[in-house]
């Protein structure tokens, strides 16, 4: 079978849910208001927010003693943890493996935290490939971090899948890597003139069902 390459954030595990269930409760624990839920997941980004941006407008607003680097360092010692294991997403990507497919996962940010949501996810435990941006250097939609899951991995890029939320880092990376495409829409409009994907779908288990069937 191909190779199956899997984004992380917003792809395997829904980081929307995750963040706006932490900004809920941090919004209830100090009494901030419902508005401040709607703030906070607005400035988040959908997690592209630099953290020390997004400590520093929350640490304003708030006027919060802490200093910017400790609420950053805070931040990056708890929230990795809150990310859940989801049975259904791990029992199909189990019955890919079993079917014969070689999954990789291929995800830009910090060494340590995405590592760490990796280990909680449990998805560490399935995938046969991580290629982690922090640790390796390279960073999509660079072809070279596709490659590198490709040889890892022991697999041709040509023929294989990438699944991802991302237009220009998962799906215009993929499509330049010789993958075929499949984008998690997650409500928004194809954004690029560049590139389109083979698939659009709504969650990842429509995206993981359809490599199945394809195969």
């Amino acid at each position: 079978m191909p190779l199956l390459v899997c984004d992380l954030d917003d792809t395997l595990v829904d980081r929307v849910r995750v963040f706006a269930a932490w900004a809920g409760e941090l919004a209830r624990r100090h009494q901030l208001g419902a508005e401040t839920h709607e703030w906070l997941v607005m400035i988040d980004e959908r997690g592209s927010a630099p953290r020390e941006e997004f400590w520093s407008a929350v640490r304003e607003r708030f006027n919060l003693p802490a200093e910017v680097g400790d609420l950053v360092a805070e931040w990056i010692a708890s929230f990795p943890d809150r990310y859940p294991r989801e049975p259904p997403v791990l029992e199909e990507l189990i019955s890919l493996r079993d079917e014969g497919w070689t999954l990789a996962i291929v995800t830009n940010g910090g060494a340590d935290v995405q590592a760490r949501k990796l280990a909680a996810s449990g998805l560490d435990q399935i995938a046969h490939v991580v290629c982690i941006s922090g640790v390796i250097g390279l960073r999509k939609p660079d072809r070279a971090i596709f490659d590198l899951a490709a040889q890892r991995a022991h697999q041709p890029l040509l023929g294989g899948w990438m699944i991802g939320d991302n237009p220009r880092e998962d799906i215009e990376g993929g499509h330049d890597a010789g993958l075929k495409t499949i984008w998690l829409q997650r409500e928004r409009a194809w954004p690029l003139d560049s590139v389109t994907p083979d698939l659009t779908v709504d969650d990842i288990l429509q995206a993981l069902r359809h490599v199945r069937t394809s195969g």
